[in-house]
């Protein structure tokens, strides 16, 4: 209990930090923004900037991820970090970066769905559905635009129609 407690204020702290970029995205002030997200980055992973947009996601996994759930905080800050990461990215009009950092955001994020459940996985799914209904504004070809698609669903897809 006191475990899913320090989660849920984890989350918490990420979605705070989200709703104080989403100021300064709303504001199209991609300079701004890509500081705010250099300034908070340690705090909320561990890592600096830099280091988390450049590491790929299996290696952010196998970082932050053990069974007991002592980082999950940082995993899913991790993902959400470079999930606004990426939006900086489109709005500094760098498109392909931003396309390749919400891959990486949506990889992150969905590993830590499948492995949490409950109010933590409740959270993890709305950011989920978040970068979903964000995709079209990436522009994402539409082969990949489907991979992505069934990454970020909410619910597990349904029986495959033959």
């Amino acid at each position: 209990m006191i475990r899913q407690d320090f989660l849920l204020r984890e989350i918490q702290r990420v979605v705070e930090f989200a709703l104080r970029a989403l100021g300064i995205k709303q504001a199209q002030q991609s300079d701004d923004f890509l500081r705010f997200l250099e300034e908070n980055s340690a705090q909320l992973t561990g890592l600096p900037y830099h280091t988390l947009i450049n590491t790929p996601s299996a290696k952010l996994v196998s970082l932050f991820y053990d069974e007991e759930g002592r980082n999950t905080g940082r995993l899913v800050a991790s993902g959400a970090l470079l999930a606004e990461a990426a939006d900086a990215h489109r709005l500094g009009h760098e498109p392909d970066r931003a396309r390749e950092l919400f891959v990486r955001a949506t990889e992150i994020l969905a590993f830590a769905t499948a492995q949490y459940g409950g109010e933590i996985g409740h959270a993890i799914r709305s950011q989920l559905a978040s970068l979903r209904e964000n995709m079209p504004l990436f522009d994402f070809p539409p082969d990949h635009a489907a991979h992505l698609d069934l990454l970020c669903a909410t619910q597990p897809p349904g029986p495959r129609q033959i």
